[in-house]
């Protein structure tokens, strides 16, 4: 006599779905996902909320945050600290050049005066002067014909740089030779030719610095802030030689130079 047993239940998987004993009947495996394991947990489980809670608080800590008082005062000492020490740097460097553009105008002045003088055929009288200003003038003035003794009968004054009003008012007249300056005035004539010779003799200027035929000079320097006397600085000579070519030398007369 034969008996027939019933076949066994198949048992289920949440992951697998339902198999038999054999693995041979039941539900199907699903397939995994690509990059997706297939025992991974469910989307909404306890492992995907963790990964979003360290994911927010990854992000909060990451926030950037402000400044504190106490940085921001250090922060504003150290820039006050590089603002004293670059004010006079750039003081000192607007002071030179200041200088350099007062020099390079007094050397237009007797630049003037000798093209004038090679132009028209005339002498040219440059009359440098402090009477009457604390700074120093440059005055010129045409003459009447090739002598500068007829510069009363040509143009008083065709030409003023006053170093007392105007841009300069802070630069000053401080030595000339050979007269000096001091003396009152200094006056020099510019020939039709170009050369340039004492107004009073109309011989060359006598010189000491190996410029063969002599020449006249002017030094001018900075007066300081505050004071209407006091000059402080580097020091600008500028150099009239026998053939009437302005030149800029630094210092006073002995001064090496290139």
């Amino acid at each position: 006599m034969m008996v027939f047993l019933p076949p066994p239940k198949p048992w289920k998987s949440a992951h697998c779905g339902a198999v038999d004993a054999g693995g041979l009947h039941g539900t199907p495996l699903a397939r995994p996902q690509v990059g997706q394991s297939a025992f991974n947990v469910p989307s909404g489980g306890p492992e995907q909320e963790m990964r979003s809670e360290h994911r927010t608080s990854r992000t909060r800590k990451s926030a950037p945050r402000g400044y504190t008082l106490i940085e921001f005062m250090m922060t504003m000492a150290i820039f006050a600290v590089l603002v004293a020490l670059a004010v006079p740097s750039i003081q000192s460097g607007f002071s030179k050049q200041h200088l350099r553009t007062a020099t390079i105008e007094i050397m237009d002045v007797f630049g003037f005066a000798r093209v004038q003088a090679m132009s028209r055929n005339r002498a040219y009288l440059v009359r440098v002067t402090g009477e009457g200003t604390p700074n120093g003038k440059f005055a010129v003035s045409e003459s009447g014909s090739t002598r500068c003794s007829d510069v009363g009968t040509g143009m008083a004054n065709v030409k003023v740089l006053d170093l007392s009003v105007g841009d300069f008012d802070d630069i000053r007249v401080v030595a000339s030779g050979p007269n000096g300056f001091g003396n009152g005035s200094f006056s020099l004539c510019f020939l039709p030719n170009g050369r340039v010779v004492k107004s009073d003799t109309l011989l060359p200027v006598e010189g000491g610095e190996g410029w063969g035929a002599g020449e006249a000079w002017f030094a001018i320097q900075g007066v300081k802030e505050g004071t209407t006397s006091t000059t402080m600085g580097l020091i600008h000579r500028i150099v009239i030689p026998y053939n009437g070519v302005p030149e800029m030398l630094p210092g006073m007369p002995g001064t090496p130079h290139v």
